[in-house]
């Protein structure tokens, strides 16, 4: 059975210097039976080990919004009043 290899072109030469074969009709690499697949744990999907993920920037807590205290005031809206937050 054929296990197919995600290897880039760039690291083709020594993919056949493992063993490795390409497929025409499918354009990609694979790795014929009979030939150790530990060989090729690079290009295996799903094989080698998952990369880390990049630490995550820091970012600064939010606070929660505050909305004005609606009160019966006969101050106008647009000016504070006591009610109101600072």
């Amino acid at each position: 059975m054929k296990t197919y290899l995600q290897v880039p072109y760039a690291e083709k030469d020594r993919a056949k210097d493992l063993g490795a074969r390409f497929d025409m009709s499918r354009k990609q690499w694979y790795c014929p039976d009979g030939v150790d697949l530990m060989l090729f744990k690079e290009w295996v999907p799903g094989l080698a080990a998952p990369e880390q993920e990049p630490p995550r920037a820091q970012t600064k807590p939010t606070r929660p919004t505050r909305r004005p205290v609606i009160c019966n005031c006969p101050s106008p809206p647009w000016e504070r009043c006591a009610h109101s937050f600072a």
